[in-house]
């Protein structure tokens, strides 16, 4: 499991490096909740930026303790270049909210600087929308054929992803709450632009590891002795492919095999 979710990235971020400018999807990578199984890689795609669906049942596509010495990881930011700025969480000084015209002490604020690695010149002001809830996870990215930016940010409290946009990246109007809810459960993450390529390669490597857990879900009793065995050949099938395959033909021929063999288990 671990090395080919490991596979899975490795050729995912190896994509990213390609010059493409046909994007047609937007990648959602985010963590989930404060324990050891919501503490890892999880993706999520959208057509329009403001609705996704979680990939994989929701559980995780990348394993921290293949990445990260803790073992955990939070806020995940994939990045394609540099772009000189940072729409981070506030919560130290008050400030105030011009829009709303009132102070807080949290909620999301810009710094800008010519440099990736700073020195970064903090603007004391709040971003989001005028209310007096607290907001984490902000991230930033622009819409896919158009010169507007979309803000987005985790309101935790309320049970919804927030967004908004601009096209000066200084002045942002609210455009939808998005409800965490089912398998889509983010806390904090980023959004990235990805090709047609890149979204079937996800998606059928996405539909072969539901097809894993939906035999696995089957309750033993269920299976003959043969079937059992047949499942454990399956399952050590399925990722071996998953872990040296990253074509979406390899993927979807896989799992053609476990969806007939559910199938014939459930007959």
């Amino acid at each position: 499991m671990k090395n080919r979710i490991l596979t899975l990235f490795i050729g995912i971020a190896a994509a990213f490096g390609m010059q493409a400018q046909e994007y047609t999807t937007y990648l959602f990578a985010y963590f989930s909740g404060n324990w050891p199984d919501g503490e890892q890689v999880r993706y999520a795609l959208s057509d329009d930026g403001y609705n996704y669906h979680a990939l994989n049942y929701g559980r995780p596509v990348v394993a921290s303790d293949t990445i990260a010495l803790k073992r955990s990881v939070r806020d995940p930011h994939i990045l394609r270049a540099e772009d000189g700025k940072t729409f981070f969480k506030d919560e130290g000084r008050s400030v105030m909210n011009k829009k709303g015209n009132f102070r807080t002490r949290q909620g999301v604020m810009r710094a800008t600087s010519k440099s990736l690695t700073g020195p970064y010149e903090v603007e004391y002001r709040h971003l989001q929308k005028p209310g007096q809830y607290p907001t984490e996870g902000s991230s930033v990215f622009p819409l896919i054929g158009s010169d507007e930016y979309i803000l987005m940010y985790d309101c935790y409290a309320n049970g919804h992803y927030q967004f908004c946009k601009s096209n000066d990246l200084k002045n942002f109007t609210y455009v939808q709450n998005t409800p965490t809810r089912g398998t889509f459960t983010p806390r904090h993450g980023s959004v990235i632009h990805i090709t047609d390529a890149e979204r079937q390669r996800l998606e059928a490597w996405s539909s072969l590891g539901e097809a894993v857990q939906d035999m696995e879900k089957i309750a033993v009793p269920c299976y003959t002795l043969d079937e059992l065995a047949k499942r454990k050949d399956l399952e050590t099938y399925a990722s071996q492919v998953m872990a040296t395959k990253n074509t979406p033909k390899a993927f979807k021929k896989t799992e053609k095999k476990i969806r007939k063999f559910i199938a014939k288990v459930k007959q």
